[in-house]
């Protein structure tokens, strides 16, 4: 589908060029950003580069669906919740065709989103994902190392140019995004708001049935609503909660929010929700005043921390009892929640096991 706008249809296409002719390389950071769109073709790559997450990509801007200082500062950008906000919709363009065949299966799919990122990566055939987020982490990275990448929606042009008969993204992203969109004429699916783990089968299952794959999903999200059931079985044993350092500024996340999921599924009784839910942001003293036997942490983030003034009277800074997990993995509010659950309870175990019964 190309964008028919009338006058301003040569213009639209000299900036789709010049943004296409652009090549950057994916931005692994999770940050939330304010920019236009940009487009460039995909570098291609072997497989062992894909999956050292090397590859350069082409950049479409999107605002990230899971902002780590966002949800630090109590703004949450990645939000989903298909039974209260999921909501599939052609656009209204009659130059596209927004009374064609909803059942349609789509073959040339945009993610802007992390969530579906990770979705489509488990149940869609690589062929069939045009382009996915610049904030993509794990298996996205490499099964779809030949895509575009997508930054912001803002720039309606440059995501035309890449054609996509469904689009995977959220309203809350930015609301006015979307409904161009669909103005446009695309068909969007509007992933909602999602805060935590039990809004996210609905979410596998809905994307599922927006790309023809209903049964690949269902069976996916059975899986991990089995594997959380196995985490949730098992009785949380160790006082703790997640703190994340930048610079000087303490972010947490707690209750109401997917770090709130992964802590209790992986083993630790969350001091935080005493005071704060969502992304609190921390002061030392606040810290101080909790100051539970561990704290889980992104990567490197426990050294930083008990190097803070004031944080030699923290428990876990003078014990070590510093559990540290990958922060993309921490951080992600999809399905790789569940896996940052797993390897938090393995972390708890051992820590459980040093000091014996």
């Amino acid at each position: 589908m190309r964008a028919t706008l009338n006058g301003l249809a040569l213009i639209g296409a000299l900036v789709a060029s010049a943004l296409l002719s652009e090549v950057a390389p994916r931005d692994t950071e999770r940050e939330a950003d304010q920019a236009d769109a940009e487009v460039a073709a995909p570098s291609r790559t072997d497989s062992s580069d894909a999956r050292s997450n090397s590859r350069t990509a082409p950049s479409v801007d999107v605002e990230r669906q899971n902002s780590a200082d966002a949800q630090g500062s109590g703004n949450p950008s990645h939000s989903a919740n298909p039974r209260h906000g999921a909501n599939l919709e052609h656009g209204t363009d009659p130059q596209r065709g927004a009374d064609g065949p909803r059942s349609a299966r789509p073959e040339r799919i945009v993610s802007a989103s992390t969530i579906s990122d990770h979705v489509l990566a488990e149940i869609a055939e690589p062929q069939r994902v045009v382009a996915i987020s610049a904030a993509a982490t794990g298996p996205a990275t490499w099964r779809f190392a030949h895509a575009a990448t997508i930054r912001r929606l803002t720039n309606l042009e440059a995501i035309l140019e890449l054609e996509p008969d469904l689009v995977l993204a959220s309203a809350l992203q930015t609301d006015r995004s979307v409904a161009r969109l669909r103005e446009a004429g695309l068909r969007v699916l509007d992933l909602g708001e999602v805060r935590a783990f039990d809004s996210l089968p609905d979410l596998v299952r809905a994307i599922g049935e927006a790309i023809g794959e209903g049964p690949r999903a269902d069976g996916y999200a059975a899986q991990l609503e089995e594997r959380m059931r196995a985490l949730r079985g098992r009785a949380p044993t160790l006082e703790g909660l997640y703190v994340g350092v930048h610079g000087t500024r303490l972010y947490g996340g707690t209750q109401g929010s997917s770090y709130g999921d992964v802590l209790t599924a992986g083993g630790i009784i969350d001091v935080a929700v005493q005071d704060y839910s969502g992304w609190p942001q921390y002061s030392m003293e606040q810290l101080i005043q909790l100051n539970p036997e561990a704290f889980v942490l992104p990567t490197g983030d426990g050294a930083e921390l008990c190097a803070l003034e004031g944080a030699s009277a923290l428990r876990a800074c003078e014990s070590g009892a510093l559990l540290e997990i990958d922060g993309d993995l921490l951080s992600d509010p999809g399905p790789r929640m569940v896996n940052a659950a797993e390897a938090l309870r393995a972390l708890v175990d051992a820590r459980r096991a040093e000091r014996g019964p």
